[in-house]
């Protein structure tokens, strides 16, 4: 190992513990002589110094290590947009203070050495430095009125950046006594992620008189020569004039030093020794009486890591030279860390050490480029570690991962067959790790089918464990989602370190590991000159994991430990046990030793962790509820054309195999049922995982999009042919009528808008009608007409509501196409001469921007609080941010730039009006686009559509595009779908903070990744709000916000990513928005189906070609269930057999039992888990073609069957 080159363990060996006082021996370099001079340096110069911090705000807290151990609390800011500031008071000036002199004040920081951008100091709310334009390991710079800023590097961690300590000596003008100074620093606006970070710590200076007087570097030099002992100590230029007594067994002498360029030497000798003795004797050090350290010159125990009693430091003694005739011994003050090593035995039973490498499909390159990574620096060395090393342990995080690798290596495939049998390799059991609150329930599950099951498939290997340790966010389900896929364990991150218990609404409940930060043990041992960090952070671990489970850790405990980091190889980590050996124990002032017996280290993966933990598992604390995700920007808002095309592939997806189920058992058989086909597009749905953007991000980006279009475009095209091979059994009327077969994908009847085109010959139509199975016209409204020179028509879209569509089902409407010529009436040339337009169901008015006012009649209510916002009104602010990235909470607009609608004028016209519906529409400019709304009326549904167009977007960074929707109610609780469920904003989710940077209390964190739809209620009504977009808010994010609630639909947001390299989330260019809006008195299950079904169309064949022998009525219901709380997601061939799979949920907070109504007879009813796993004892011999199956309340089950005729 060079100088240069990291070291990485994880715990030391081989020395001895020296009284209060831990030795570590470490690599370092001549720095090192350099760092306790600085070190003494600043010290002297600090002494009557002010702590440089007291008090600060809550922005921008970070979390990382820095150069004082246990001081990992920061703030954090960066030069990107000029806004991110950080800002704090010193310890306040005493009041017995001379300040005639002026004052210095000393705070820990961390600075990026990697970049050269400006950052702005303000002290007392003036201008007085700035800094960053030098990579200068030291500086000062002196303001006009005699204010000094200084900057100390004192270490360096491995990528380069700079600890140590800034001090600001501010001018007697600048004094009051009793008064703090106020400091604030911001990164200047220069897109640029450069950062500088503050620590919070309030012993700054003191910590660092106390490194001063304890720290300490040495190297010495050892020959033996006919059993004579000649050395040469190297010590720090502070040790000059010292004289130094060095003890060899009895043998004793006092040396003066010489001095050297950058240290002083001791050289001296010692007479002959007893061969038997030499490899067992010592060599004492003092200075006068106090004793510096102990080592064995020709002992094993030469390299060695031990404490001194009563001293609060560490001792790390290592052996280098190309004979391994010299040491360096490194003393580091490490009060805690010597306290906790010797409080270790006997406190728990071991620490087991996982082994991954965080791995986004992207983000760090391309995904081709990532892939290649993975290969040659991950997995490839990897599989020679775990055949050279049978100790050693790793987890992968994903089955992705094995995916590829086989793909680029197939035969590999029983290298991995056999280290998985023995449990050298684990595998996590989804397919990669994605945003949970972007997908839905399906696509979820559909992780574990193209994860957990394709390990099975392919490796007769059934993952038991979770990872997805990058993502700040859980959805509300996923720990039952988990426990019903076999996956016992959970390792997450970002969220406060610990063992605890996540649950469900149902009660499932999954054990989680989490180390705060993936990376943190990664990060502890960063500084390859100071190991006693991450010696810190590993003894530290029991008494934090002790704080925040029920169960008192004991000497039967196991601790887990993660070494993680993004694309680490494998292998880092191995020191880790071997170092940990070589703490030996302690030494008191004389010299003497005492031995210590600390719980080993083990390699271990997350299943054999989660064995060790299962018998404790009732005893840790219990957590329940949504971690709202904290990236939600970088997914919907950030990438909408994505997004809206994933959302597309939730609806068709489902549906696409529930009709390709029925219409497969309608042959009888599934031997044309698509399975390769569906299994490709599943795959591709879920493909998308964590990581947008990145370096080459916009390969990254487009590959996630085209993923998404793919599944759209496969299911559609499955849907499709389905639809129209049973619509073509329906025995339909014997006339020239135009069959018009509207199907319904979910599990209920539904009234909703139908739109279908229609093309014709010249001189075919003139009229258009449109009539049930019983020959009764259907209120209709033909739009969009183009026509022939004769006037017949040659195109137009006919829209009419479909109602009491069956349940999983179909209803037949009939087009009747008719030649008698009618009075053309162009609606869009009109312009509305009255404000106000009336339904059924509603009373609206329009405003200039949006609506004024939506009326519910049947409720007698206004539904609308439009004194700052209209209905639909489209706004834009400045929003600056990553998506993704290490902030502590989501980063929200600012008024910037602020502009809406209503402050332009926005002149509307009727652009359709009807019997089905009034279209009106104004389209005005906005800052960088045009914004266009058009509002749909339905005259008889209780339906408004909010269609939003942003129109010539110009791709301006950092810019943000909302709809909003005031809401006229007392108090309301705003709720929302969530995969397999409904979320109450502030009751659904942690009723906590997550933890680690995360301290914004779940239930406050907006906006929030929504399903379907989002809505709220109150007693008197309720309001729901279907959704193209992925992500909403609720609370009014401008200046002099209102109180109440104001639904906002987040259109997007043109951010950027937070990789140094990465692309920019423009979106140029056109984007369109539907958001149906309803209401009602209807409790949650009734909202969750309105807004499920807003958001899902009717799918429809148009004239499908006819059987010789049709067997179908008009109308069917292939399933149906007779609980109203009961939502089928999933209907399709099953996995292994020709049996049919049916998953379902239940709404409610009770047990229900589920009635299926199916079109053909159940067989062999069988309850599996999520994958298809039967459980025991679970068959339910039905008969007919009803079953009565039961839901665990908010339960999630599957069942298959043998289909009947």
């Amino acid at each position: 190992m060079t100088t240069t080159e990291r070291y990485i363990p994880f715990c030391i060996s081989g020395g001895l513990l020296l009284a209060g006082c831990i030795f570590v021996v470490i690599q370092v370099s001549a720095q090192s002589f350099h760092q306790i001079t600085l070190l003494r340096s600043v010290a002297f110069n600090c002494r009557g110094a002010l702590e440089g911090f007291a008090l600060a705000d809550n922005r921008n807290n970070f979390l990382y290590t820095s150069f004082q151990e246990k001081a990992n609390n920061a703030m954090l800011t960066r030069a990107t947009d000029g806004k991110m500031t950080i800002a704090w008071n010193t310890a306040s000036v005493p009041a017995d203070y001379d300040i005639g002199k002026g004052a210095l004040f000393l705070f820990l920081v961390d600075k990026d050495m990697q970049h050269r951008n400006i950052f702005y100091v303000d002290v007392n709310g003036k201008r007085k430095f700035s800094f960053g334009k030098n990579d200068l390991s030291q500086w000062s710079d002196t303001a006009q009125d005699g204010a000094v800023l200084s900057f100390y590097a004192v270490s360096y961690d491995s990528y380069g950046d700079a600890r140590g300590y800034m001090t600001l000596y501010a001018p007697p003008s600048w004094l009051r006594r009793g008064q703090p100074l106020q400091i604030r620093i911001a990164g200047a606006n220069e897109n640029s992620n450069a950062w500088f970070m503050v620590f919070k710590t309030k012993d700054a200076l003191a910590w660092l008189q106390s490194a001063a007087e304890y720290e300490n570097y040495f190297r010495i030099h050892y020959t033996l020569l006919n059993n004579k002992l000649k050395f040469s100590l190297q010590a720090p230029p502070h040790y000059h004039h010292v004289l130094l007594n060095f003890y060899w067994n009895k043998q004793g002498q006092s040396v003066q030093d010489a001095v050297s360029d950058s240290s002083v030497i001791y050289n001296g000798s010692f007479g002959y020794m007893d061969g038997s003795a030499i490899e067992r004797s010592m060599l004492k050090v003092y200075a006068g009486n106090k004793f510096l350290f102990v080592t064995h010159p020709f002992g094993k125990e030469r390299d060695t890591t031990y404490t001194i009693s009563n001293r609060s430091v560490l001792v790390d003694q290592r052996v280098t030279g190309v004979n391994d005739e010299d040491e360096t011994i490194s003393i580091r003050y490490s009060p805690f860390l010597g306290e906790s090593l010797l409080s270790l035995p006997g406190r728990i039973s071991a620490f087991y050490l996982m082994n991954s490498s965080h791995q986004d499909i992207a983000w760090m390159d391309s995904p081709a480029k990532c892939e290649l990574m993975r290969d040659t620096l991950v997995i490839t060395p990897l599989l020679k570690r775990l055949t050279d090393d049978p100790r050693y342990r790793f987890d992968m995080e994903d089955v992705l991962m094995i995916r590829e690798y086989l793909h680029r290596h197939p035969d590999s495939k029983t290298l991995f067959q056999h280290f998985l049998s023995n449990g050298q390799l684990n595998v996590g059991g989804s397919f990669n790790m994605p945003y949970e609150d972007m997908y839905s329930g399906e696509s979820l599950v559909r992780e574990f089918y193209q994860g957990s099951l394709w390990m099975d498939k392919n490796f007769h290997y059934l993952p038991d464990t979770y990872w997805n340790v990058d993502v700040p966010g859980r959805t509300l389900q996923m720990p039952q989602i988990l426990a019903k896929s076999g996956i016992k364990m959970m390792v997450l991150s970002r969220m406060e370190e610990g063992i605890f218990n996540w649950s469900a609404p149902d009660g499932s409940k999954v054990p989680v590991y989490s180390p705060g930060h993936y990376a943190d043990l990664d990060f502890a041992f960063s500084d390859k000159n100071d190991i006693s960090k991450g010696l810190s952070y590993v003894t530290g671990l029991v008494g934090r994991i002790n704080g925040r489970v029920s169960l008192k850790v004991n000497e039967h405990t196991a601790i887990p430990l993660l070494w993680d980091m993004d694309m680490i190889p494998a292998g880092g980590s191995g020191v880790v046990p071997d170092e940990w050996k070589r703490i030996t124990g302690e030494v008191d002032s004389m010299g003497n030793t005492s031995s210590i017996r600390l719980p080993p280290v083990s390699f271990a993966t997350s299943s054999e962790i989660y064995q060790k933990l299962k018998n404790e598992e009732s005893l840790f604390q219990d957590m329940q509820g949504e971690r709202p995700d904290v990236w939600a920007y970088i997914h919907g808002p950030s990438h909408e054309w994505a997004l809206h095309a994933s959302r597309d592939g939730d609806i068709l997806l489902p549906a696409a195999e529930k009709f390709a189920t029925f219409n497969a058992l309608l042959k009888g058989n599934f031997d044309q049922y698509p399975v390769n086909e569906l299994h490709k597009a599943w795959e591709a749905k879920i493909y998308p995982d964590h990581g947008w953007g990145g370096k080459n991000g916009d390969i990254t980006d487009n590959s996630f999009l085209q993923k998404f279009l793919y599944a759209k475009n496969k299911a559609d095209n499955i849907l499709n042919n389905s639809i129209e091979q049973i619509a073509s059994q329906i025995a339909f009327r014997k006339n020239d009528d135009k069959p018009v077969v509207v199907f319904n994908s979910l599990s209920w009847k539904r009234d909703a808008p139908v739109g279908i085109v229609m093309r014709f010959s010249k001189d075919e139509a003139f009229i258009l009608r449109i009539t049930d199975a019983e020959d009764e016209i259907v209120p209709s409204q033909v739009e969009d007409k183009t026509f022939y020179d004769d006037h017949s028509l040659r195109s137009a879209k006919v829209y009419f509501i479909a109602r009491q569509i069956p349940s999983l089902g179909f209803k037949t409407y009939y087009a009747r196409i008719l030649k008698q010529k009618e009075h053309i009436d162009d609606a869009r040339a009109k312009f509305p001469g009255d404000s106000v337009f009336e339904s059924d169901n509603y009373r609206i008015r329009l405003g200039n921007g949006g609506l004024k006012s939506v009326y519910d009649k049947q409720l007698h209510k206004e539904l609308l609080d439009t004194h700052k916002f209209l209905g639909g009104e489209i706004f834009t602010m400045h929003s600056f941010g990553n998506g993704a990235g290490e902030f502590a909470d989501i980063q929200k607009p600012d008024m910037e730039g602020f502009d809406k609608t209503s402050l332009h004028p926005c002149h509307w016209k009727i652009i359709a009006d009807g019997p089905v519906f009034t279209s009106l529409q104004f389209r005005t400019h906005l800052k960088y686009a045009d914004a266009q709304l058009t509002v749909i009326l339905y005259k008889h549904l209780k339906r408004i559509d909010f269609n939003v167009d942003l129109l010539n977007w110009e791709g301006v960074l950092y810019r943000e595009f909302r709809m909003a929707m005031p809401l006229s109610m007392s108090n309301p609780q705003v709720d929302y779908q969530v995969p397999f469920g409904i979320l109450r904003a502030g009751q659904d989710e942690l009723h906590r903070a997550a933890g680690e940077r995360y301290q914004t209390d779940c239930r406050l964190v907006h906006p929030r990744g929504i399903g379907s739809w989002i809505g709220a209620y109150d007693k008197s009504a309720n309001v729901t709000l279907s959704s193209d977009v992925a992500v909403a808010d609720y609370i009014d994010p401008t200046s002099n916000p209102v109180s109440y609630t104001v639904l906002q639909p987040i259109l997007l947001a043109s951010r950027m990513s937070c990789n140094a390299q990465g692309n920019e989330y423009l979106q140029t260019g056109d984007h369109r928005f539907t958001f149906p809006f309803t209401s009602g008195e209807d409790d949650l299950s009734s909202q969750d189906k309105k807004g499920i079904s807003n958001h899902v169309p009717l799918f429809v064949a148009v004239n499908p070609y006819r059987s010789d022998h049709p067997s179908l009525s008009e109308s069917l219901s292939f399933l149906r269930t007779g609980s109203r709380d009961i939502i089928i997601t999933a209907v399709k061939k099953a996995e292994e057999d020709d049996k049919v799979c049916v998953r379902f949920y239940n709404l409610s907070g009770k047990m229900q039992q589920v009635p299926l109504i199916f079109f053909r007879n159940i067989r062999n009813m069988t309850e599996t888990n999520l994958i298809e796993k039967p459980l025991a004892s679970s068959k339910n011999d039905s008969a007919g073609n009803e079953t009565g199956l039961s839901a665990e309340k908010y339960g999630i089950e599957t069942y298959t069957f043998s289909p009947g005729k």
